[in-house]
């Protein structure tokens, strides 16, 4: 999942949800989540996936992440845990402009699909992050995208 996967599930934990990381679910739906959080009472659920993103492989591997966390059921080794509100999230970070123009929708590169999360109920952005130039490092960004999620959670 990395570090900012990883800063996600703190954050999450400090706003009083309980954080699972890796969580495996029924490998014939969906296989694993990378961060599962929980609030403790049942009023909400964040399935997210994180992910690097360096070429068009890893954006359509995101895509079907984004697709399959918006499946209507998701059954995890943890149980069957309630929720009144569902969200799927996506985050990633990458070094090039091309992603980040694809990420916000400002341009599509050759043979990429446009971004799901660029669809009604959906909010998508991403932010600048300061690098060391000291040590020849470029831009990074980070990209993100929540969405509400229709439909029973788990089963």
């Amino acid at each position: 999942m990395g570090a900012f996967g990883r800063a996600f599930g703190r954050a999450f934990g400090r706003a009083g949800f309980v954080v699972f990381h890796e969580v495996q679910c029924r490998k014939d739906r969906v296989g694993r989540v990378d961060l599962l959080a929980l609030k403790p009472d049942e009023s909400a659920c964040v399935a997210l996936e994180a992910k690097r993103l360096y070429n068009g492989a890893q954006a359509a591997a995101l895509v079907r992440d984004w697709d399959r966390l918006g499946i209507t059921r998701l059954a995890c080794e943890y149980g069957a845990p309630r929720a009144a509100n569902r969200y799927r999230m996506v985050i990633a970070t990458s070094w090039q402009k091309t992603v980040r123009d694809w990420w916000c929708g400002t341009g599509l590169p050759a043979g990429w699909a446009p971004p799901p999360w660029r669809e009604a109920g959906c909010y998508a952005d991403c932010q600048h992050l300061q690098t060391d130039r000291r040590w020849g490092w470029g831009d990074q960004w980070l990209l993100y995208a929540f969405g509400w999620r229709v439909g029973s959670y788990f089963e």
